[in-house]
């Protein structure tokens, strides 16, 4: 019995040292993650997980790399066309490094990154901090110049009070003309009121309708201007298209 707790004594001891592999493992990870190389730390910590025995110094290990692997920030990569359209085939790198998947892990700092797409490159640096899981990065590919065209097109009210304007101003000019001739013709039967009903009514009518007209002319002419005046500006973005004198 005694020889048993002796040597469960020993064992204990001998697990409490730390062994140079777990005292050099957890002294690279602190010092590569005060570093901010936290990658590497994190690495260095597993390292100090699969060699240190001393409950403390696991325990701190275990702790530090959940951490970071919680943590460290990664990139993502987005590619598209002048017109915003997502591009499918395209190849990145990240620091001058081919980027094999994504996400792809990068320590929190600046870092350069390249696409390359439809024969053209683009790049552009971008600062990353910790906790960002992913960072998507938006690269877009230069287009054709583009010049934005002011216009404001005639819609259809103005046209059609312009319509009803020529219309009703033709018209009430005929009827007016026809109202007065047929005035004219009934000569001094008009004084003397000796004209005929009927053609009295008739040239009366003919000027009502000309007159009616003639002020439905008027009021399009309003509506006409307007609609005209009050019509809606755009702004499109159009290909500049250089032009080439011969």
């Amino acid at each position: 019995m005694m020889l048993i707790m002796i040597a469960s004594l020993v064992a204990r001891e001998a697990q409490a040292e730390i062994t140079p592999e777990c005292a050099t493992a957890f002294d690279e990870a602190v010092s590569l993650r005060h570093a901010h190389k936290f990658i590497a730390s994190r690495g260095a910590y597993a390292k100090c997980v699969a060699t240190c025995t001393q409950e403390d110094v696991l325990r701190d290990c275990k702790d530090w790399h959940d951490q970071l692997d919680a943590s460290i920030p990664s990139i993502d990569v987005r590619v598209v066309t002048s017109a915003g359209a997502v591009v499918r085939a395209f190849t990145t790198e990240i620091d001058g490094k081919a980027m094999e998947h994504a996400p792809l892990e990068v320590d929190p700092d600046e870092h350069v990154v390249t696409a390359h797409a439809a024969g053209t490159t683009v790049e552009e640096r971008v600062v990353v901090h910790l906790g960002e899981r992913p960072r998507v990065v938006e690269l877009r590919l230069p287009g054709a110049p583009v010049q934005t065209v002011v216009s404001r097109p005639i819609r259809w009210p103005t046209i059609l009070a312009s319509i009803v304007t020529v219309s009703a101003a033709g018209a009430g000019a005929a009827f007016e003309t026809l109202g007065a001739t047929q005035y004219s013709a009934l000569g001094s039967c008009t004084s003397t009121r000796t004209c005929r009903p009927d053609d009295v009514n008739a040239a009366k009518t003919a000027t009502i309708a000309g007159d009616v007209l003639v002020g439905t002319a008027i009021v399009a002419v309003v509506l006409t201007v307007l609609t005209y005046v009050l019509r809606p500006t755009h702004h499109d973005r159009q290909p500049l298209v250089a032009r080439v004198r011969f």
